[in-house]
């Protein structure tokens, strides 16, 4: 796609690109007119469903003016913004490109958690498809997130609002940055280059200022 476009983005259905409202509205023109790395990897950012804060969600009003809650996960994480080829890995979460350019600017809201009534649905239809009819799991159709069954998706989301109150964050991230760069290394095996991964179930008040972007 790099011989058409002088940028591509890469991502899932569920992952929007943002840029922090503190430095504009418009995530395109940002990365054409005030990026220039072959590669940037935006921060993740996953919305998650407080079942003990929130009511379902409402489909007619914007999403993060009813999900005010997320946590971090640095497999989301992605080399998603390339200037250049790259061979990435499966879910384009890892590639083999040496570099990792964090943005501090850019971040990838990622939607799985979103709302307990939306996961719990598509879990259903995804667990169909990697089962037989004795419901059995067989592998090698999708990654390791459909072979979970709707309620043990459930439980994972009551985890989050069991764990305890969401903490405040200025959003800068800076010692899981940190730790994403101390840690990055190559995957010799199969040529990929990988950061620390780290989620837990610490969830946090998402800022103010993002409730307007999507």
């Amino acid at each position: 796609m790099t011989y058409k476009f002088d940028v591509v983005m890469g991502g899932d259905v569920d992952e929007l690109i943002v840029l922090d409202p503190l430095v504009g509205d418009n995530p395109v023109k940002h990365i054409q007119q005030r990026t220039s790395e072959e590669v940037i990897t935006p921060f993740a950012i996953e919305v998650v469903h407080r079942v003990d804060l929130e009511p379902a969600l409402d489909a007619s009003r914007p999403v993060l003016e009813q999900r005010i809650h997320g946590r971090a996960n640095a497999v989301y994480c992605k080399p998603c913004i390339i200037r250049k080829p790259i061979r990435w890995s499966l879910g384009q979460h890892y590639s083999d490109y040496p570099h990792l350019n964090l943005s501090s600017e850019l971040f990838l809201f990622h939607l799985r958690f979103f709302d307990r009534d939306t996961l719990l649905a598509r879990q259903k239809l995804r667990y169909q498809h990697v089962t037989n009819a004795d419901s059995e799991i067989f592998g090698g159709v999708a990654g390791a997130g459909w072979m979970q069954s709707a309620e043990q998706v459930d439980a994972e989301l009551q985890g989050f609002a069991d764990f305890g109150p969401p903490e405040r964050t200025d959003f800068s991230f800076g010692r899981p940055r940190m730790q994403m760069k101390r840690r990055w290394r190559l995957e010799k095996k199969r040529q990929i280059w990988r950061h620390a991964k780290f989620s837990g179930q610490t969830t946090f008040v998402i800022p103010e200022r993002f409730k307007p972007v999507f």
